[in-house]
Formats: structure tokens, sequence, C-alpha cells
């Protein structure tokens, strides 16, 4: 159980060590509906 926990671990820190850049990305996809870019001129900027 415990090797199957650290795996996990792994995983998620790989998740988390994303770039900004590419969380923003993903943000901005993701919630494209909500976050209109004359709503929030510098996410679309970036």
């Amino acid at each position: 159980m415990s090797a199957h926990r650290s795996a996990a671990a792994g995983r998620a820190s790989a998740t988390w060590s994303l770039s900004t850049e590419e969380l923003k990305r993903r943000l901005d996809g993701m919630f494209a509906d909500v976050h209109r870019p004359e709503d929030a001129p510098e996410l679309s900027a970036a």
C-alpha cells in the first residue's frame, strides 16, 4: 500500500510542477466561457 501511495504522490508532484504559463493556458481553456477576454484582458494577453 505504501508503494502505491508513493507512486500517486509522485504523479501529483509532477502535475503540480507544471509551469505557471501552462496552468494559465489550461485554466483559460477550461474556463473560456467564464473568463472572457473583455473581463480579464491580462489573461488573454498572456
